[in-house]
């Protein structure tokens, strides 16, 4: 026996009315806090009805947590510093590592540590002997 399909369409859309209701009835008891709305068709929609969308979607897990969350800095990939005597390659280095700084808003207590990244060869074993006698000395850091 064929059944007419606006037949079969009737029947799919007031089961599907039941289930919206039954929805709706789950989770206005389940969170007081949130209120859903189904609407059949534009017509019944109310004017109040907004496009947010924290109205119609569930928001991340993150969204709704108290802690404020880090922002995270871009990677900065500064040139390497390999510590010859040469004080134009210094100064070229320490113009460059400067302007990528302020290029990418790098924080003041990330730049020692940032720049001492480059370092290799030469100036590494310095640096590493400076931050060695500091520390052995009980003196303060070293900072930007």
């Amino acid at each position: 026996m064929k059944i007419n399909t606006d037949v079969q369409f009737a029947i799919m859309a007031e089961e599907l009315k039941t289930l919206k209701k039954k929805d709706h009835q789950y989770k206005s008891e389940t969170s007081s806090s949130k209120k859903y709305y189904y609407f059949d068709s534009e017509d019944e929609k109310p004017e109040w009805n907004s496009m947010r969308a924290s109205d119609h979607y569930q928001l991340d897990p993150y969204h709704h947590s108290k802690k404020e969350r880090k922002a995270k800095e871009t990677r900065v990939d500064l040139p390497h510093l390999h510590g010859t005597n040469d004080i134009d390659t210094f100064l070229d280095w320490e113009m460059k590592v400067e302007q990528l700084f302020e290029c990418f808003n790098v924080s003041e207590e990330r730049k020692v540590p940032l720049a001492t990244l480059s370092f290799q060869g030469h100036a590494l074993h310095w640096w590493t002997a400076l931050v060695r006698d500091k520390f052995l000395h009980h003196e303060p850091a070293i900072a930007y």
